[in-house]
């Protein structure tokens, strides 16, 4: 449920002033020189040596914290100016206090995600998903220290700049075992059970800022694009105040992706029109599909969430339907109102009429009373018309038409993959809104983790423990049930709809096929392989080599490169159609510079810029240890 006071961090404490990362410890004076450095309280089971899959990781940052040390704020949020709202942003991050980075957003964006990262906590706690001593306002296991920051701020507009971080050193640590204590008894007992040897890798990272930025501003030259700094944050002024914006910082990267000079302003764009009721906001989502009316879809978007994507309309509007006549009608004749607290609405559409006409056929469908009809009228004699009714609780074969209910009707559906469904039921689908200052806008993000949240409500605990039908699956317990019934449910769709259309043939090799249907020549290069090595003085690839080689079972072969100054082309074609991968990497330090898989078919190829003289090592290897091969690898300017 959507909290009507969602519970939050404590602000960060002024520039200037350090805050320690966890309520109830004494704040000072900064650390010397000037950082502010992380401690991490340790709130037990760091040292217990539990190992964490990458997956599960993801599931956990992702998934939420609980809020138990964590205070509600006063009213005083923003800040004073751009500098100081980049300034207070770089402190939470110092803290690695996620909840401290939310709470600086603008209020609709704080809002929205408040909400949605509250849930995830509920529901990963109640499903043993998570540990009770993970927190998102000082994550354990993550150490963050950024030393001697310098900002620039950049005014884009009115009431909208960009501050961009310079300079400073930053550092990133951590600790793969306290960060996997935060791992639910439920994932631990499910990675043991598929036997799966894990672990969440310790990390030190360090990076100087500065020079990081020259390095991106010469890869941006030579590659004739604009230079964005990735340290940037775009930050916009609301009532007087600052706030750095998610949706108008990734807006701003898209502006300069796009090439645009347009100088924003927070009163450009769509401007807001919201409905009178949550059911006008569904209908206004109608009204401007069917008419192909995409200004009119951006106007109903709750401004708070998706202001960006208002003000920066004009960047793809030009690309969008701006209003015509589609053909089709649809209203919506009823639907069941949810409140979730604090202005927020689920539309379930319980009603729907949608009628539409195209050249000489018509479609009529309907939603009414728990049945879904639908009418299609051809003017093609050769397309069959329909009419269906499906009703709560029908059987869906039988619902069907005949020459489709009945080739499906003998195939008995597994109790094991019922019990999953209802496992993650009731779903209840509908679209979230939200009420500002008496009008109603939908909320896209609140929509879309409604959706996903689903599986989580309907889900109890014991589903997920031993013995349950959700581990039985995750674990592999019902794939004997499962790859019987759908290869079954298979063979009948290609049976009934294709046996007369297509003569599969069991002795058909698909390569020869291939190389008859497409002449080898359009995928040769035009030189010819001159050997084994390159022309260098060593054997090593020059610009215009092409050479061959071959890679035994599971293996890889590697060419030393010798570059030109400019762009360079680097691939490779097996001759045997093996599916390759190349890698190019510096040979005094081991770092990739770039990989590739499938450029054409299954033969890789990269776009690099080299310098003259440079040197780089190239690897071929088969994709996922495959078979052994010939191949050619190619270097062109």
């Amino acid at each position: 449920m959507y909290p009507s006071e969602p519970p939050t961090a404590p602000l960060p404490a002024p520039v200037g002033q350090w805050q320690a990362p966890w309520p109830g410890q004494p704040g000072g004076a900064l650390p010397p020189e000037g950082g502010i450095e992380l401690q991490q309280i340790r709130t037990g089971g760091g040292g217990t040596g539990r190992k964490l899959a990458i997956g599960a990781l993801a599931v956990v940052v992702l998934g939420g914290g609980t809020y138990a040390t964590a205070e509600l704020l006063s009213d005083d949020r923003g800040s004073a100016s751009p500098q100081e709202a980049g300034e207070r942003l770089l402190s939470a991050l110092n803290r690695a206090d996620v909840l401290g980075v939310i709470d600086l957003l603008p209020p609709g964006e704080r809002e929205v995600l408040l909400d949605i990262s509250g849930e995830l906590s509920e529901q990963g706690e109640r499903l043993g998903l998570l540990d009770e001593t993970f927190r998102l306002d000082g994550i354990p296991g993550i150490t963050i220290e950024i030393t001697d920051p310098e900002f620039a701020v950049d005014e884009l507009g009115d009431g909208i700049a960009t501050v961009s971080l310079v300079d400073g050193e930053a550092s990133v640590e951590i600790d793969g075992d306290l960060l996997s204590g935060s791992v639910g008894e439920v994932v631990e007992a499910i990675a043991e059970a598929n036997d799966v040897e894990v672990e969440a890798d310790d990390a030190d990272q360090r990076v100087d800022i500065a020079d990081e930025l020259d390095e991106a501003e010469e890869e941006a030259d030579d590659f004739g694009v604009e230079f964005v700094n990735p340290f940037a944050v775009t930050v916009v002024e609301i009532d007087g105040r600052w706030y750095p914006s998610v949706g108008f910082t990734i807006a701003e990267f898209a502006r300069a992706d796009a090439g645009s000079s347009r100088a924003p302003n927070l009163d450009d764009g769509v401007r807001p029109d919201g409905a009178e009721s949550p059911e006008g906001v569904v209908q206004a989502l109608l009204d401007a599909a069917t008419d192909l009316d995409a200004e009119a879809a951006l106007a109903v978007l709750e401004p708070g969430e998706m202001a960006a994507i208002q003000v920066y309309s004009e960047l793809f509007l030009g690309d969008l339907g701006d209003g015509e006549d589609s053909g089709v009608t649809a209203e919506l004749t009823d639907a069941e109102v949810t409140s979730l607290g604090d202005g927020v609405n689920r539309v379930v559409p319980t009603g729907l009429v949608v009628e539409g006409e195209f050249d000489d056929s018509t479609l009529a469908l309907e939603l009414a009373d728990g049945c879904v009809s639908l009418v299609t009228e051809s003017g093609d004699p050769d397309v069959e018309d329909l009419d269906i009714e499906i009703c709560e609780g029908d059987d869906l074969a039988d619902a069907l038409p005949d020459e489709f209910g009945d080739t499906f009707d003998d195939i008995e559906v597994p109790e094991e993959l019922t019990d999953l469904i209802e496992a993650f039921g009731p779903v209840e689908v509908g679209i979230i809104t939200v009420e500002r200052d008496g009008e109603h806008f939908f909320s896209p993000l609140r929509t879309l983790f409604d959706v996903a949240a689903i599986s989580f409500r309907g889900l109890e605990r014991t589903d997920l423990e031993a013995g349950g039908i959700v581990f039985e699956a995750l674990t592999g317990g019902l794939d004997d049930e499962f790859e019987e019934f759908f290869e079954e449910l298979g063979e009948r769709f290609v049976e009934e709809f294709f046996e007369d259309d297509f003569e599969f043939d069991d002795e058909l090799d698909f390569d020869d096929e291939f190389d008859d249907e497409f002449d080898e020549d359009d995928f040769e290069i035009s030189r010819v392989p001159t050997g084994p090595a390159g022309s260098g003085p060593a054997g090593e690839l020059l610009a215009g080599d092409v050479v061959t080689g071959s890679f035994p079972l599971g293996g890889e072969v590697a060419f030393t490169l010798v570059g030109s100054a400019g762009e360079a082309f680097i691939g490779a074609q097996a001759t045997n159609g093996a599916d390759l991968t190349i890698t190019i990497s510096d040979p005094a330090t081991g770092e990739e510079i770039d990989f590739n898989d499938d450029f054409i078919r299954f033969d890789p190829e990269v776009l690099v810029v080299l310098e003259e003289g440079q040197v780089v090592t190239v690897t071929v290897a088969a994709f996922a240890d495959g078979d052994a091969g010939e191949f050619v690898v190619y270097y062109e300017r």
